[in-house]
């Protein structure tokens, strides 16, 4: 998927050039630090971000209809809220569930839900729009 090609690749619901790919490969980067600061990151394909709660090895592939904007979501409420996402991400309040929620595949999934309520999803944007 997206973390292995060298050019372009698939995000979401856009192709991204590898100048994009290299900001992805950063907030990932960035949001590993942020939930595991004692933990240095093998690679960026690794089955380590199933411990943040992504489904398979590579993040890449949950991101779906919440596209890039999720994952900088993910990493707004790592740096503004620390304690909230660390609590989150660990599941520190509340009661635990026999089953329970996988962080990040969470979050963009919030991301998606927010994405269609306020009805934002990216269209074509031409000169005439403005």
């Amino acid at each position: 998927m997206c973390l292995n090609k060298p050019r372009s690749c698939w995000f979401g619901s856009f192709t991204i050039n590898v100048y994009a790919q290299i900001y992805l490969y950063e907030a990932l980067r960035a949001l590993w630090k942020a939930a595991f600061p004692e933990e240095e990151l093998r690679d960026l394909i690794s089955e380590q971000w199933k411990e943040m709660g992504w489904q398979g090895k590579d993040p890449s592939t949950d991101f779906r209809g919440g596209g890039f904007i999720s994952l900088e979501n993910l990493l707004y409420l790592a740096r503004n809220f620390p304690k909230s996402f660390q609590d989150l991400l660990k599941k520190q309040e509340g009661e635990r569930a026999m089953w329970e929620y996988p962080f990040a595949v969470a979050g963009v999934n919030i991301t998606f839900m927010l994405i269609q309520m306020l009805d934002l999803e990216a269209g074509t944007i031409t000169l005439d729009t403005y």
